[in-house]
């Protein structure tokens, strides 16, 4: 088991942010960041390898949010999955996010540009995945 210093949550917690949010991760999500990994061990004591992985990630600033669908398994949810789940939360709760603003309209070319993006970004997963030897 690996136990995360303070540095290297702050640094986790800013690459997620900016992996789905493509901004700067406000202060306070950063510290709520930092006050769950204290009280769920379940965050803080990941095994070797997804340390391992986590640390590969954020090393060399990969798209965490385009290899975590490849790095799902049945019956086990890897680390990454439940930080990236925690950093969504925290962001959804403090609601600084424009795209969880109730007065945004979408459009329909909007929408299937995302799914494109979408597309595009699960290949790109894929990809790092397999180069980088990700598990």
């Amino acid at each position: 088991m690996n136990h995360s210093t303070h540095a290297d949550l702050r640094q986790e917690a800013e690459h997620f942010y900016c992996c789905l949010f493509g901004s700067e991760a406000p202060p306070a999500l950063i510290m709520h960041y930092l006050a769950v990994h204290q009280c769920l061990t379940e965050l803080s004591e990941v095994s070797v390898e997804h340390s391992r992985t986590l640390r590969i990630i954020i090393g060399r600033r990969l798209n965490a949010a385009a290899i975590e669908p490849w790095l799902r398994r049945k019956g086990r949810r890897h680390a990454l999955t439940a930080k990236l789940l925690l950093v969504v939360y925290l962001a959804e709760c403090g609601s600084g996010h424009i795209g969880f603003s109730r007065h945004v309209r979408v459009e329909r070319g909007a929408l299937i540009f995302a799914a494109l993006r979408g597309l595009a970004g699960l290949c790109h997963g894929y990809y790092l995945r397999r180069y980088h030897g990700l598990v």
